[in-house]
């Protein structure tokens, strides 16, 4: 309670009145900066757009990221296949070379025994035309 009347013993001084002036004096705009008050709702106007033009840039830049992100992501399935297509495709060729490798050996084979099957008729034929020709003596 004693804190009021020191303040008012403070006023009485003329102490206080020196104070609200230089506040008075503070608060009062430069005459070279005042500005009127139909500017300070353009400001904000102005301000209200940015933040507006920013909003929608922000949303745009989310939606281009997240197509970006769904296109790589397909390109990295699309490489992944290529991969596998292409192991499997070389899986195929080495099985397909190993097939003709083994072709090959079965078809020199087969002309070795028709080659051999072949002397043999020649031999039967010989041995048949002479036991013939002995027979008819």
């Amino acid at each position: 309670m004693g804190e009021p009347e020191d303040e008012e013993s403070i006023g009485m001084l003329g102490l206080d009145d020196d104070d609200e002036e230089q506040d008075e004096a503070g608060e009062a705009p430069e005459p070279g900066r005042q500005r009127a008050p139909g500017l300070r709702v353009v400001a904000g106007v102005r301000a209200k757009r940015r933040a507006r033009l920013m909003a929608i840039a922000a949303i745009r830049a989310r939606k281009r990221a997240r197509l970006l992100a769904v296109a790589s992501l397909k390109r990295r399935r699309r490489a992944k296949l290529a991969v596998l297509l292409a192991i499997r495709a070389r899986k195929r060729s080495r099985l397909l070379a190993l097939a003709a490798l083994k072709a090959r050996k079965r078809a020199r084979l087969l002309a070795v025994a028709a080659i051999r099957s072949r002397r043999r008729l020649r031999m039967l034929k010989r041995t048949t035309a002479g036991s013939e020709l002995r027979q008819s003596a």
